[in-house]
């Protein structure tokens, strides 16, 4: 599994909090530890516990990156919508 850390950065192996849609929903994006490019996690559940379900594959066709990816200090109940972002 791999264990993302967040950064507000788009570091490489990174993820990044924000909300989509009118609904404002929790959702995370990604940065590829690989090809370094961001990718938003739509279409994956993010646990309460940070794990991402199912295995995320980097859309590139010249990246081959999957892997459970875990979001390490995932706490959705501390963050409250602001604009779309935190």
């Amino acid at each position: 599994m791999f264990e993302s850390q967040f950064d507000d950065k788009f570091s490489p192996g990174t993820w990044k909090l924000f909300f989509q849609g009118p609904k404002k929903i929790l959702t995370s994006y990604f940065t590829c530890p690989k090809c370094e490019r961001t990718l938003a996690l739509k279409g994956h559940k993010i646990n309460d516990d940070g794990s991402v379900i199912p295995v995320v594959v980097c859309p590139y066709t010249d990246c081959n990156f999957s892997d459970d990816i875990k979001l390490i200090d995932w706490n959705p109940e501390a963050w409250e919508p602001e604009n779309g972002s935190f």
